[in-house]
């Protein structure tokens, strides 16, 4: 699902990026929304206007320099005054995955047009776009809502008194990582992204502020993660039975904020036998969070123990974020060691690194001009209120706050597109 915005009106297609020979493909776009094709080739944009009055084009180059010359960022900004809408109206559509990690800067939505594969690298699920399609034809499956997002993104949004997104097909980013010492695999899937503190998104996203604030114990979000992780267990029993269920093992003394999950999702499914009570952690072990990746390997080293045989059982883990891969890799090195013929990882989400992020303002109320923040209410809806020693207790449901939010950043967006090379963010 898109983050940054409020309603898609229109998508700018980096022409450049995908292969002039399938060109015939743009014919097949719906009407509903404007579209700019962007393009060095000024032949091609021209053919590109002849399949559709309606196609805008603009030539010039956006990306060969992340902005770093005038010429690119007077490029981009040309290109959203033809097309006439806010940024937050807006998605770009590449095959090229920098292009898409460059334009983030301004925040508007992206679009990945990827070919057909069961696994993405390693090194990439840190950088995922809003959506990612194999033809020109997923343009027409996220308008028409046949495709609405990441699996957990979508699922744990909730707003107005409870209600939920409607979704036909969402999607999910599965990856795998070798453990070197046993010459096995361990399948991860991922139903979503995680945006960081340092990420302006972070503030915005309820997937984000769900896993932190159930990581602080401030809000319990089991209710919403129970039908997330019941969902993709279920989808990866479809693919290959599953044995047995468990998590990542707490500290000794530790609260286990999964066992109650654990034990819901064995109730309703008593075909996955639950693991949880013979795998735990043999010491403490220093939180995960500040160290490199070197370290985070060296940190979990050990600390797993399992009790018992797990002989030719597929094994599902879940938890809620995955960084490095590094507690995985050792949980599903435990289990392999006890006999397990397969083990697959899920978390809620991926950490998302790497992505240039604007120093945008915060979500501000209109009443009293102090900061508002999202919360959860007793239905699991998020909101958007004025709160602090200073907030006048103002009230903006989910969507309401995000549109404020876009309005309230797009001027700021902008300024910075025409600031001086020298001061350019990047």
């Amino acid at each position: 699902m898109f983050v940054d915005l409020s309603e898609l009106k229109g998508i700018m297609i980096d022409l450049d990026s995908v292969e002039q020979t399938n060109d015939d493909q743009w014919r097949s776009l719906s009407h509903e929304i404007k579209y700019l094709f962007f393009s060095s080739n000024e032949d091609r944009l021209e053919t590109i206007k002849t399949f559709d009055e309606r196609f805008l084009i603009f030539n010039g180059a956006l990306f060969s320099h992340c902005y770093v010359t005038e010429i690119e960022r007077e490029n981009l900004a040309k290109s959203l005054a033809i097309i006439d809408l806010p940024t937050y109206h807006i998605a770009l559509f590449s095959k090229n995955l920098k292009n898409l990690l460059s334009i983030k800067s301004i925040q508007i939505g992206t679009i990945l047009l990827s070919p057909s594969s069961d696994f993405t690298d390693y090194d990439r699920v840190g950088k995922l776009p809003d959506f990612e399609v194999e033809t020109v034809e997923g343009i027409n499956d996220i308008l028409k809502k046949n495709l609405t997002g990441f699996t957990s993104e979508v699922v744990s949004t909730v707003f107005n008194n409870g209600n939920k997104l409607q979704w036909n097909l969402t999607s999910v980013c599965l990856t795998k990582l070798k453990i070197e010492e046993l010459d096995r695999t361990v399948e991860l899937i991922f139903g979503g992204r995680y945006f960081g503190h340092m990420d302006s998104r972070h503030r915005f996203h309820q997937l984000s502020q769900r896993v932190l604030k159930n990581k602080a114990k401030s809000t319990n979000q089991v209710k919403v993660f129970l039908t997330v992780f019941g969902n993709l267990i279920d989808f990866v029993n479809e693919i290959d039975k599953v044995s047995g269920i468990t998590r990542i093992p707490p500290r000794p003394q530790q609260f286990d904020r999964f066992e109650p999950i654990i034990e819901m999702i064995h109730k309703a499914r008593p075909c996955f036998e639950n693991h949880s009570k013979s795998f735990r952690a043999n010491r403490n072990f220093e939180s995960q969070k500040a160290l490199d990746a070197e370290s985070r390997i060296k940190n979990v080293d050990g600390v797993f123990e399992f009790e018992g045989s797990l002989e030719n059982k597929h094994m599902v883990i879940i938890d809620d974020v995955v960084t490095t891969g590094a507690t995985a890799k050792e949980a599903a090195r435990v289990l392999y060691s006890h006999g397990a013929s397969k083990v697959t990882f899920i978390a809620l989400a991926v950490n998302q690194f790497g992505m240039p992020v604007l120093h945008i303002k915060e979500l501000s109320c209109t009443r009293c001009g102090n900061q508002m923040k999202m919360l959860f209410t007793s239905d699991d809806s998020a909101i958007f209120e004025c709160s602090g020693s200073q907030g006048c207790g103002r009230q903006l449901s989910y969507f309401a706050g995000l549109r404020q939010r876009n309005i309230q950043n797009e001027e700021a967006i902008m300024n910075q597109l025409h600031k001086k090379v020298e001061d350019f963010f990047f």
